[in-house]
């Protein structure tokens, strides 16, 4: 889930712990992240309109596909 929301987990270890750098991660997408079958991704933002009206608008997911 970090990775589609922007964050490389193993190159921000590496650099850590081999090269020595102190990380800051400065931006990344806040998501909802719902699995059953695959897993589908939700800005936060959308899940919050939804659950304030009712319903979302759109398609305004994101469903990675791994396979």
């Amino acid at each position: 889930m970090r990775a589609v929301a922007g964050v490389n987990e193993p190159d921000i270890l590496y650099r850590n712990a081999v090269l020595g750098e102190e990380i800051r991660i400065s931006s990344y997408e806040r998501l909802a992240c719902f699995r059953y079958w695959s897993e589908v991704y939700v800005p936060l933002t959308v899940l919050e309109r939804m659950a304030k009206d009712g319903e979302g608008e759109g398609p305004n997911s994101l469903v990675p596909s791994y396979f």
